[in-house]
């Protein structure tokens, strides 16, 4: 399924019924109607009284065709809508007086004589609001929502939980906890980013013929077979990476991607550490390889592909200096972790990036533009875009779902759990990506199959050990099966 903003799915919405010929209530029937028949399809009408919460706009509209469909086969279902006559406007108003003389509908202002009148209901669905909310929501309807959280009923959403911003996922003061949201079409970024996956529950697609948009932005679901390996063959056939990070307390973090490196197939997978951290190296695989050495430009003949920064500590300024003459080479380069605090210094320069992969979470994303973390969380996809349109760079942000971006276009990642927001998930990400950068894919491709390894890995990792008790360590115990399920 593709992913659009809430514009763009409104421009679909009038470009569709343009190219089609209707009318928008036709088009708003047509989701009513595509909203029952997938609610039945997978299971969720064996009830006998739903109650459906309508709001204004065209959410509310949905909810009202659907209670005639309902009506069928449930003859207790009941519309409360929150508000009164005069406030329904325009294609919703259209559905009104088309289903009002055969469904129960109320109009309420009054949230006391809401739950009196909501008391027989089975299951609740909740067409308060759709994708228009970008501000905290407001009284009455907070707290028919904190009363729709409160109640144990199976509690299911028309196109987006109401109360989440459509654009972002975030919560708006207050938002409806559903078991499962219909989704119209497209998903919304809003469906998909931030807080969304908490309250969204199943999703589910409601396909009613909206026309594709232009933009390609996709949700992630396969992908195709790695490269076959060849008999024939040696290690640097399959890339050398070269890490470099380590500092005093943080050698863990270029181990893990080291080893996250090798386990997901490179060839070999070396690290690189100033001679001042070599005490304080760990014991690492036998499979790895040690460089100490302040001068890492010796190593670049001998490996394909190199990941900056984990574990490398803010406070040498000779970092920046090396990230600066990485920059200026053509081999593949991500960068990670503290490598993204030095990077922020080279960006106005305006150079070319696009050999370049960057994987920050919404904080270091913020510190490349000099911001708060709060900024980006309200328009993440607007700064991932000034970042590729500046540099043509790559980009992961991290987080419940993940950002593949670049200038082909963008990828949504829901695989993996909350288990992962652990210490050194990150690094692990930083080397499987690495890995298939140093095999030659393209950095697109790269961070796609890296993107799935690591939550793969990570959702295997959930079942053998529990959320509570993973750690990055077992991501990369994972990786054999994650690999060979792809």
């Amino acid at each position: 399924m593709q992913v659009v903003t809430a514009d763009m799915m409104r421009r679909l919405d009038a470009r569709t019924c343009e190219t089609q010929n209707i009318t928008g209530f036709q088009l708003m029937q047509r989701a009513c109607e595509g909203l029952f028949e997938a609610m039945r399809d997978n299971g969720y009408l064996s009830v006998t009284r739903p109650l459906i919460l309508a709001g204004p706009g065209n959410n509310g509209g949905d909810g009202l065709g659907l209670a005639k469909h309902l009506k069928k086969d449930h003859p207790g279902v009941r519309v409360v809508y929150i508000g009164t006559p005069v406030s329904l406007q325009g294609e919703a108003l259209k559905m009104y007086e088309h289903v009002k003389g055969d469904v129960d509908i109320t109009f309420v202002q009054d949230v006391s004589e809401f739950r009196t009148l909501s008391k027989d209901a089975d299951m609740i669905i909740d067409a308060l609001f759709g994708i228009g909310v970008n501000s905290p929501v407001r009284a009455p309807f907070d707290s028919v929502i904190e009363w729709i959280n409160t109640q144990d009923l199976p509690v299911l959403s028309i196109d987006i939980p109401s109360g989440l911003n459509a654009d972002n996922g975030l919560v708006e003061g207050i938002a409806v906890d559903a078991d499962a949201t219909f989704v119209i079409q497209h998903f919304k970024a809003g469906n998909l980013l931030q807080d969304a996956l908490d309250y969204s529950g199943e999703h589910i697609p409601v396909d009613i013929g909206i026309l594709d948009s232009d933009a390609p932005m996709w949700l992630e679901e396969a992908l195709p077979p790695l490269r076959k390996r060849r008999h024939n063959t040696h290690k640097y056939d399959y890339g050398a990476l070269l890490t470099i990070g380590g500092s005093k307390g943080m050698t863990g973090a270029p181990t893990l991607a080291a080893e996250a490196a090798i386990r997901s197939g490179a060839g070999l997978s070396t690290i690189a550490a100033k001679k001042a951290v070599l005490p304080y190296l760990p014991r690492v695989p036998y499979e790895l390889m040690w460089a100490a050495t302040d001068d890492v430009h010796a190593l670049m003949k001998a490996h394909s592909a190199v990941v900056f920064g984990p574990g490398l500590g803010r406070d040498n300024a000779d970092n920046r200096a090396r990230l600066s003459g990485l920059l200026e080479r053509d081999l593949p380069l991500l960068i990670d972790a503290d490598g993204l605090y030095y990077l922020a210094g080279e960006l106005s320069s305006g150079r070319d990036l696009s050999h370049v992969v960057l994987t920050p979470h919404a904080g270091e994303l913020a510190r490349l533009f000099g911001i708060s973390p709060d900024e980006v969380a309200r328009n993440p996809l607007y700064y991932i875009d000034q970042l590729v349109a500046r540099h043509g760079v790559h980009i992961v942000l991290k987080g419940p779902c993940t950002i593949i971006a670049g200038p082909e276009g963008k990828a949504f990642s829901t695989r993996g759990n909350p288990g992962m927001a652990t210490a050194g998930s990150g690094d692990v990400l930083s080397g499987i990506i690495g890995r298939f950068l140093a095999e030659g894919y393209a950095p697109f491709e790269a961070m796609r199959y890296g993107v799935r390894v690591h939550g793969l890995a990570g959702d295997l990792a959930q079942d053998a050990f529990g959320e509570e008790s993973l750690n990055a360590s077992d991501i990369i115990t994972m990786l054999p099966e994650a690999m060979r399920n792809i």
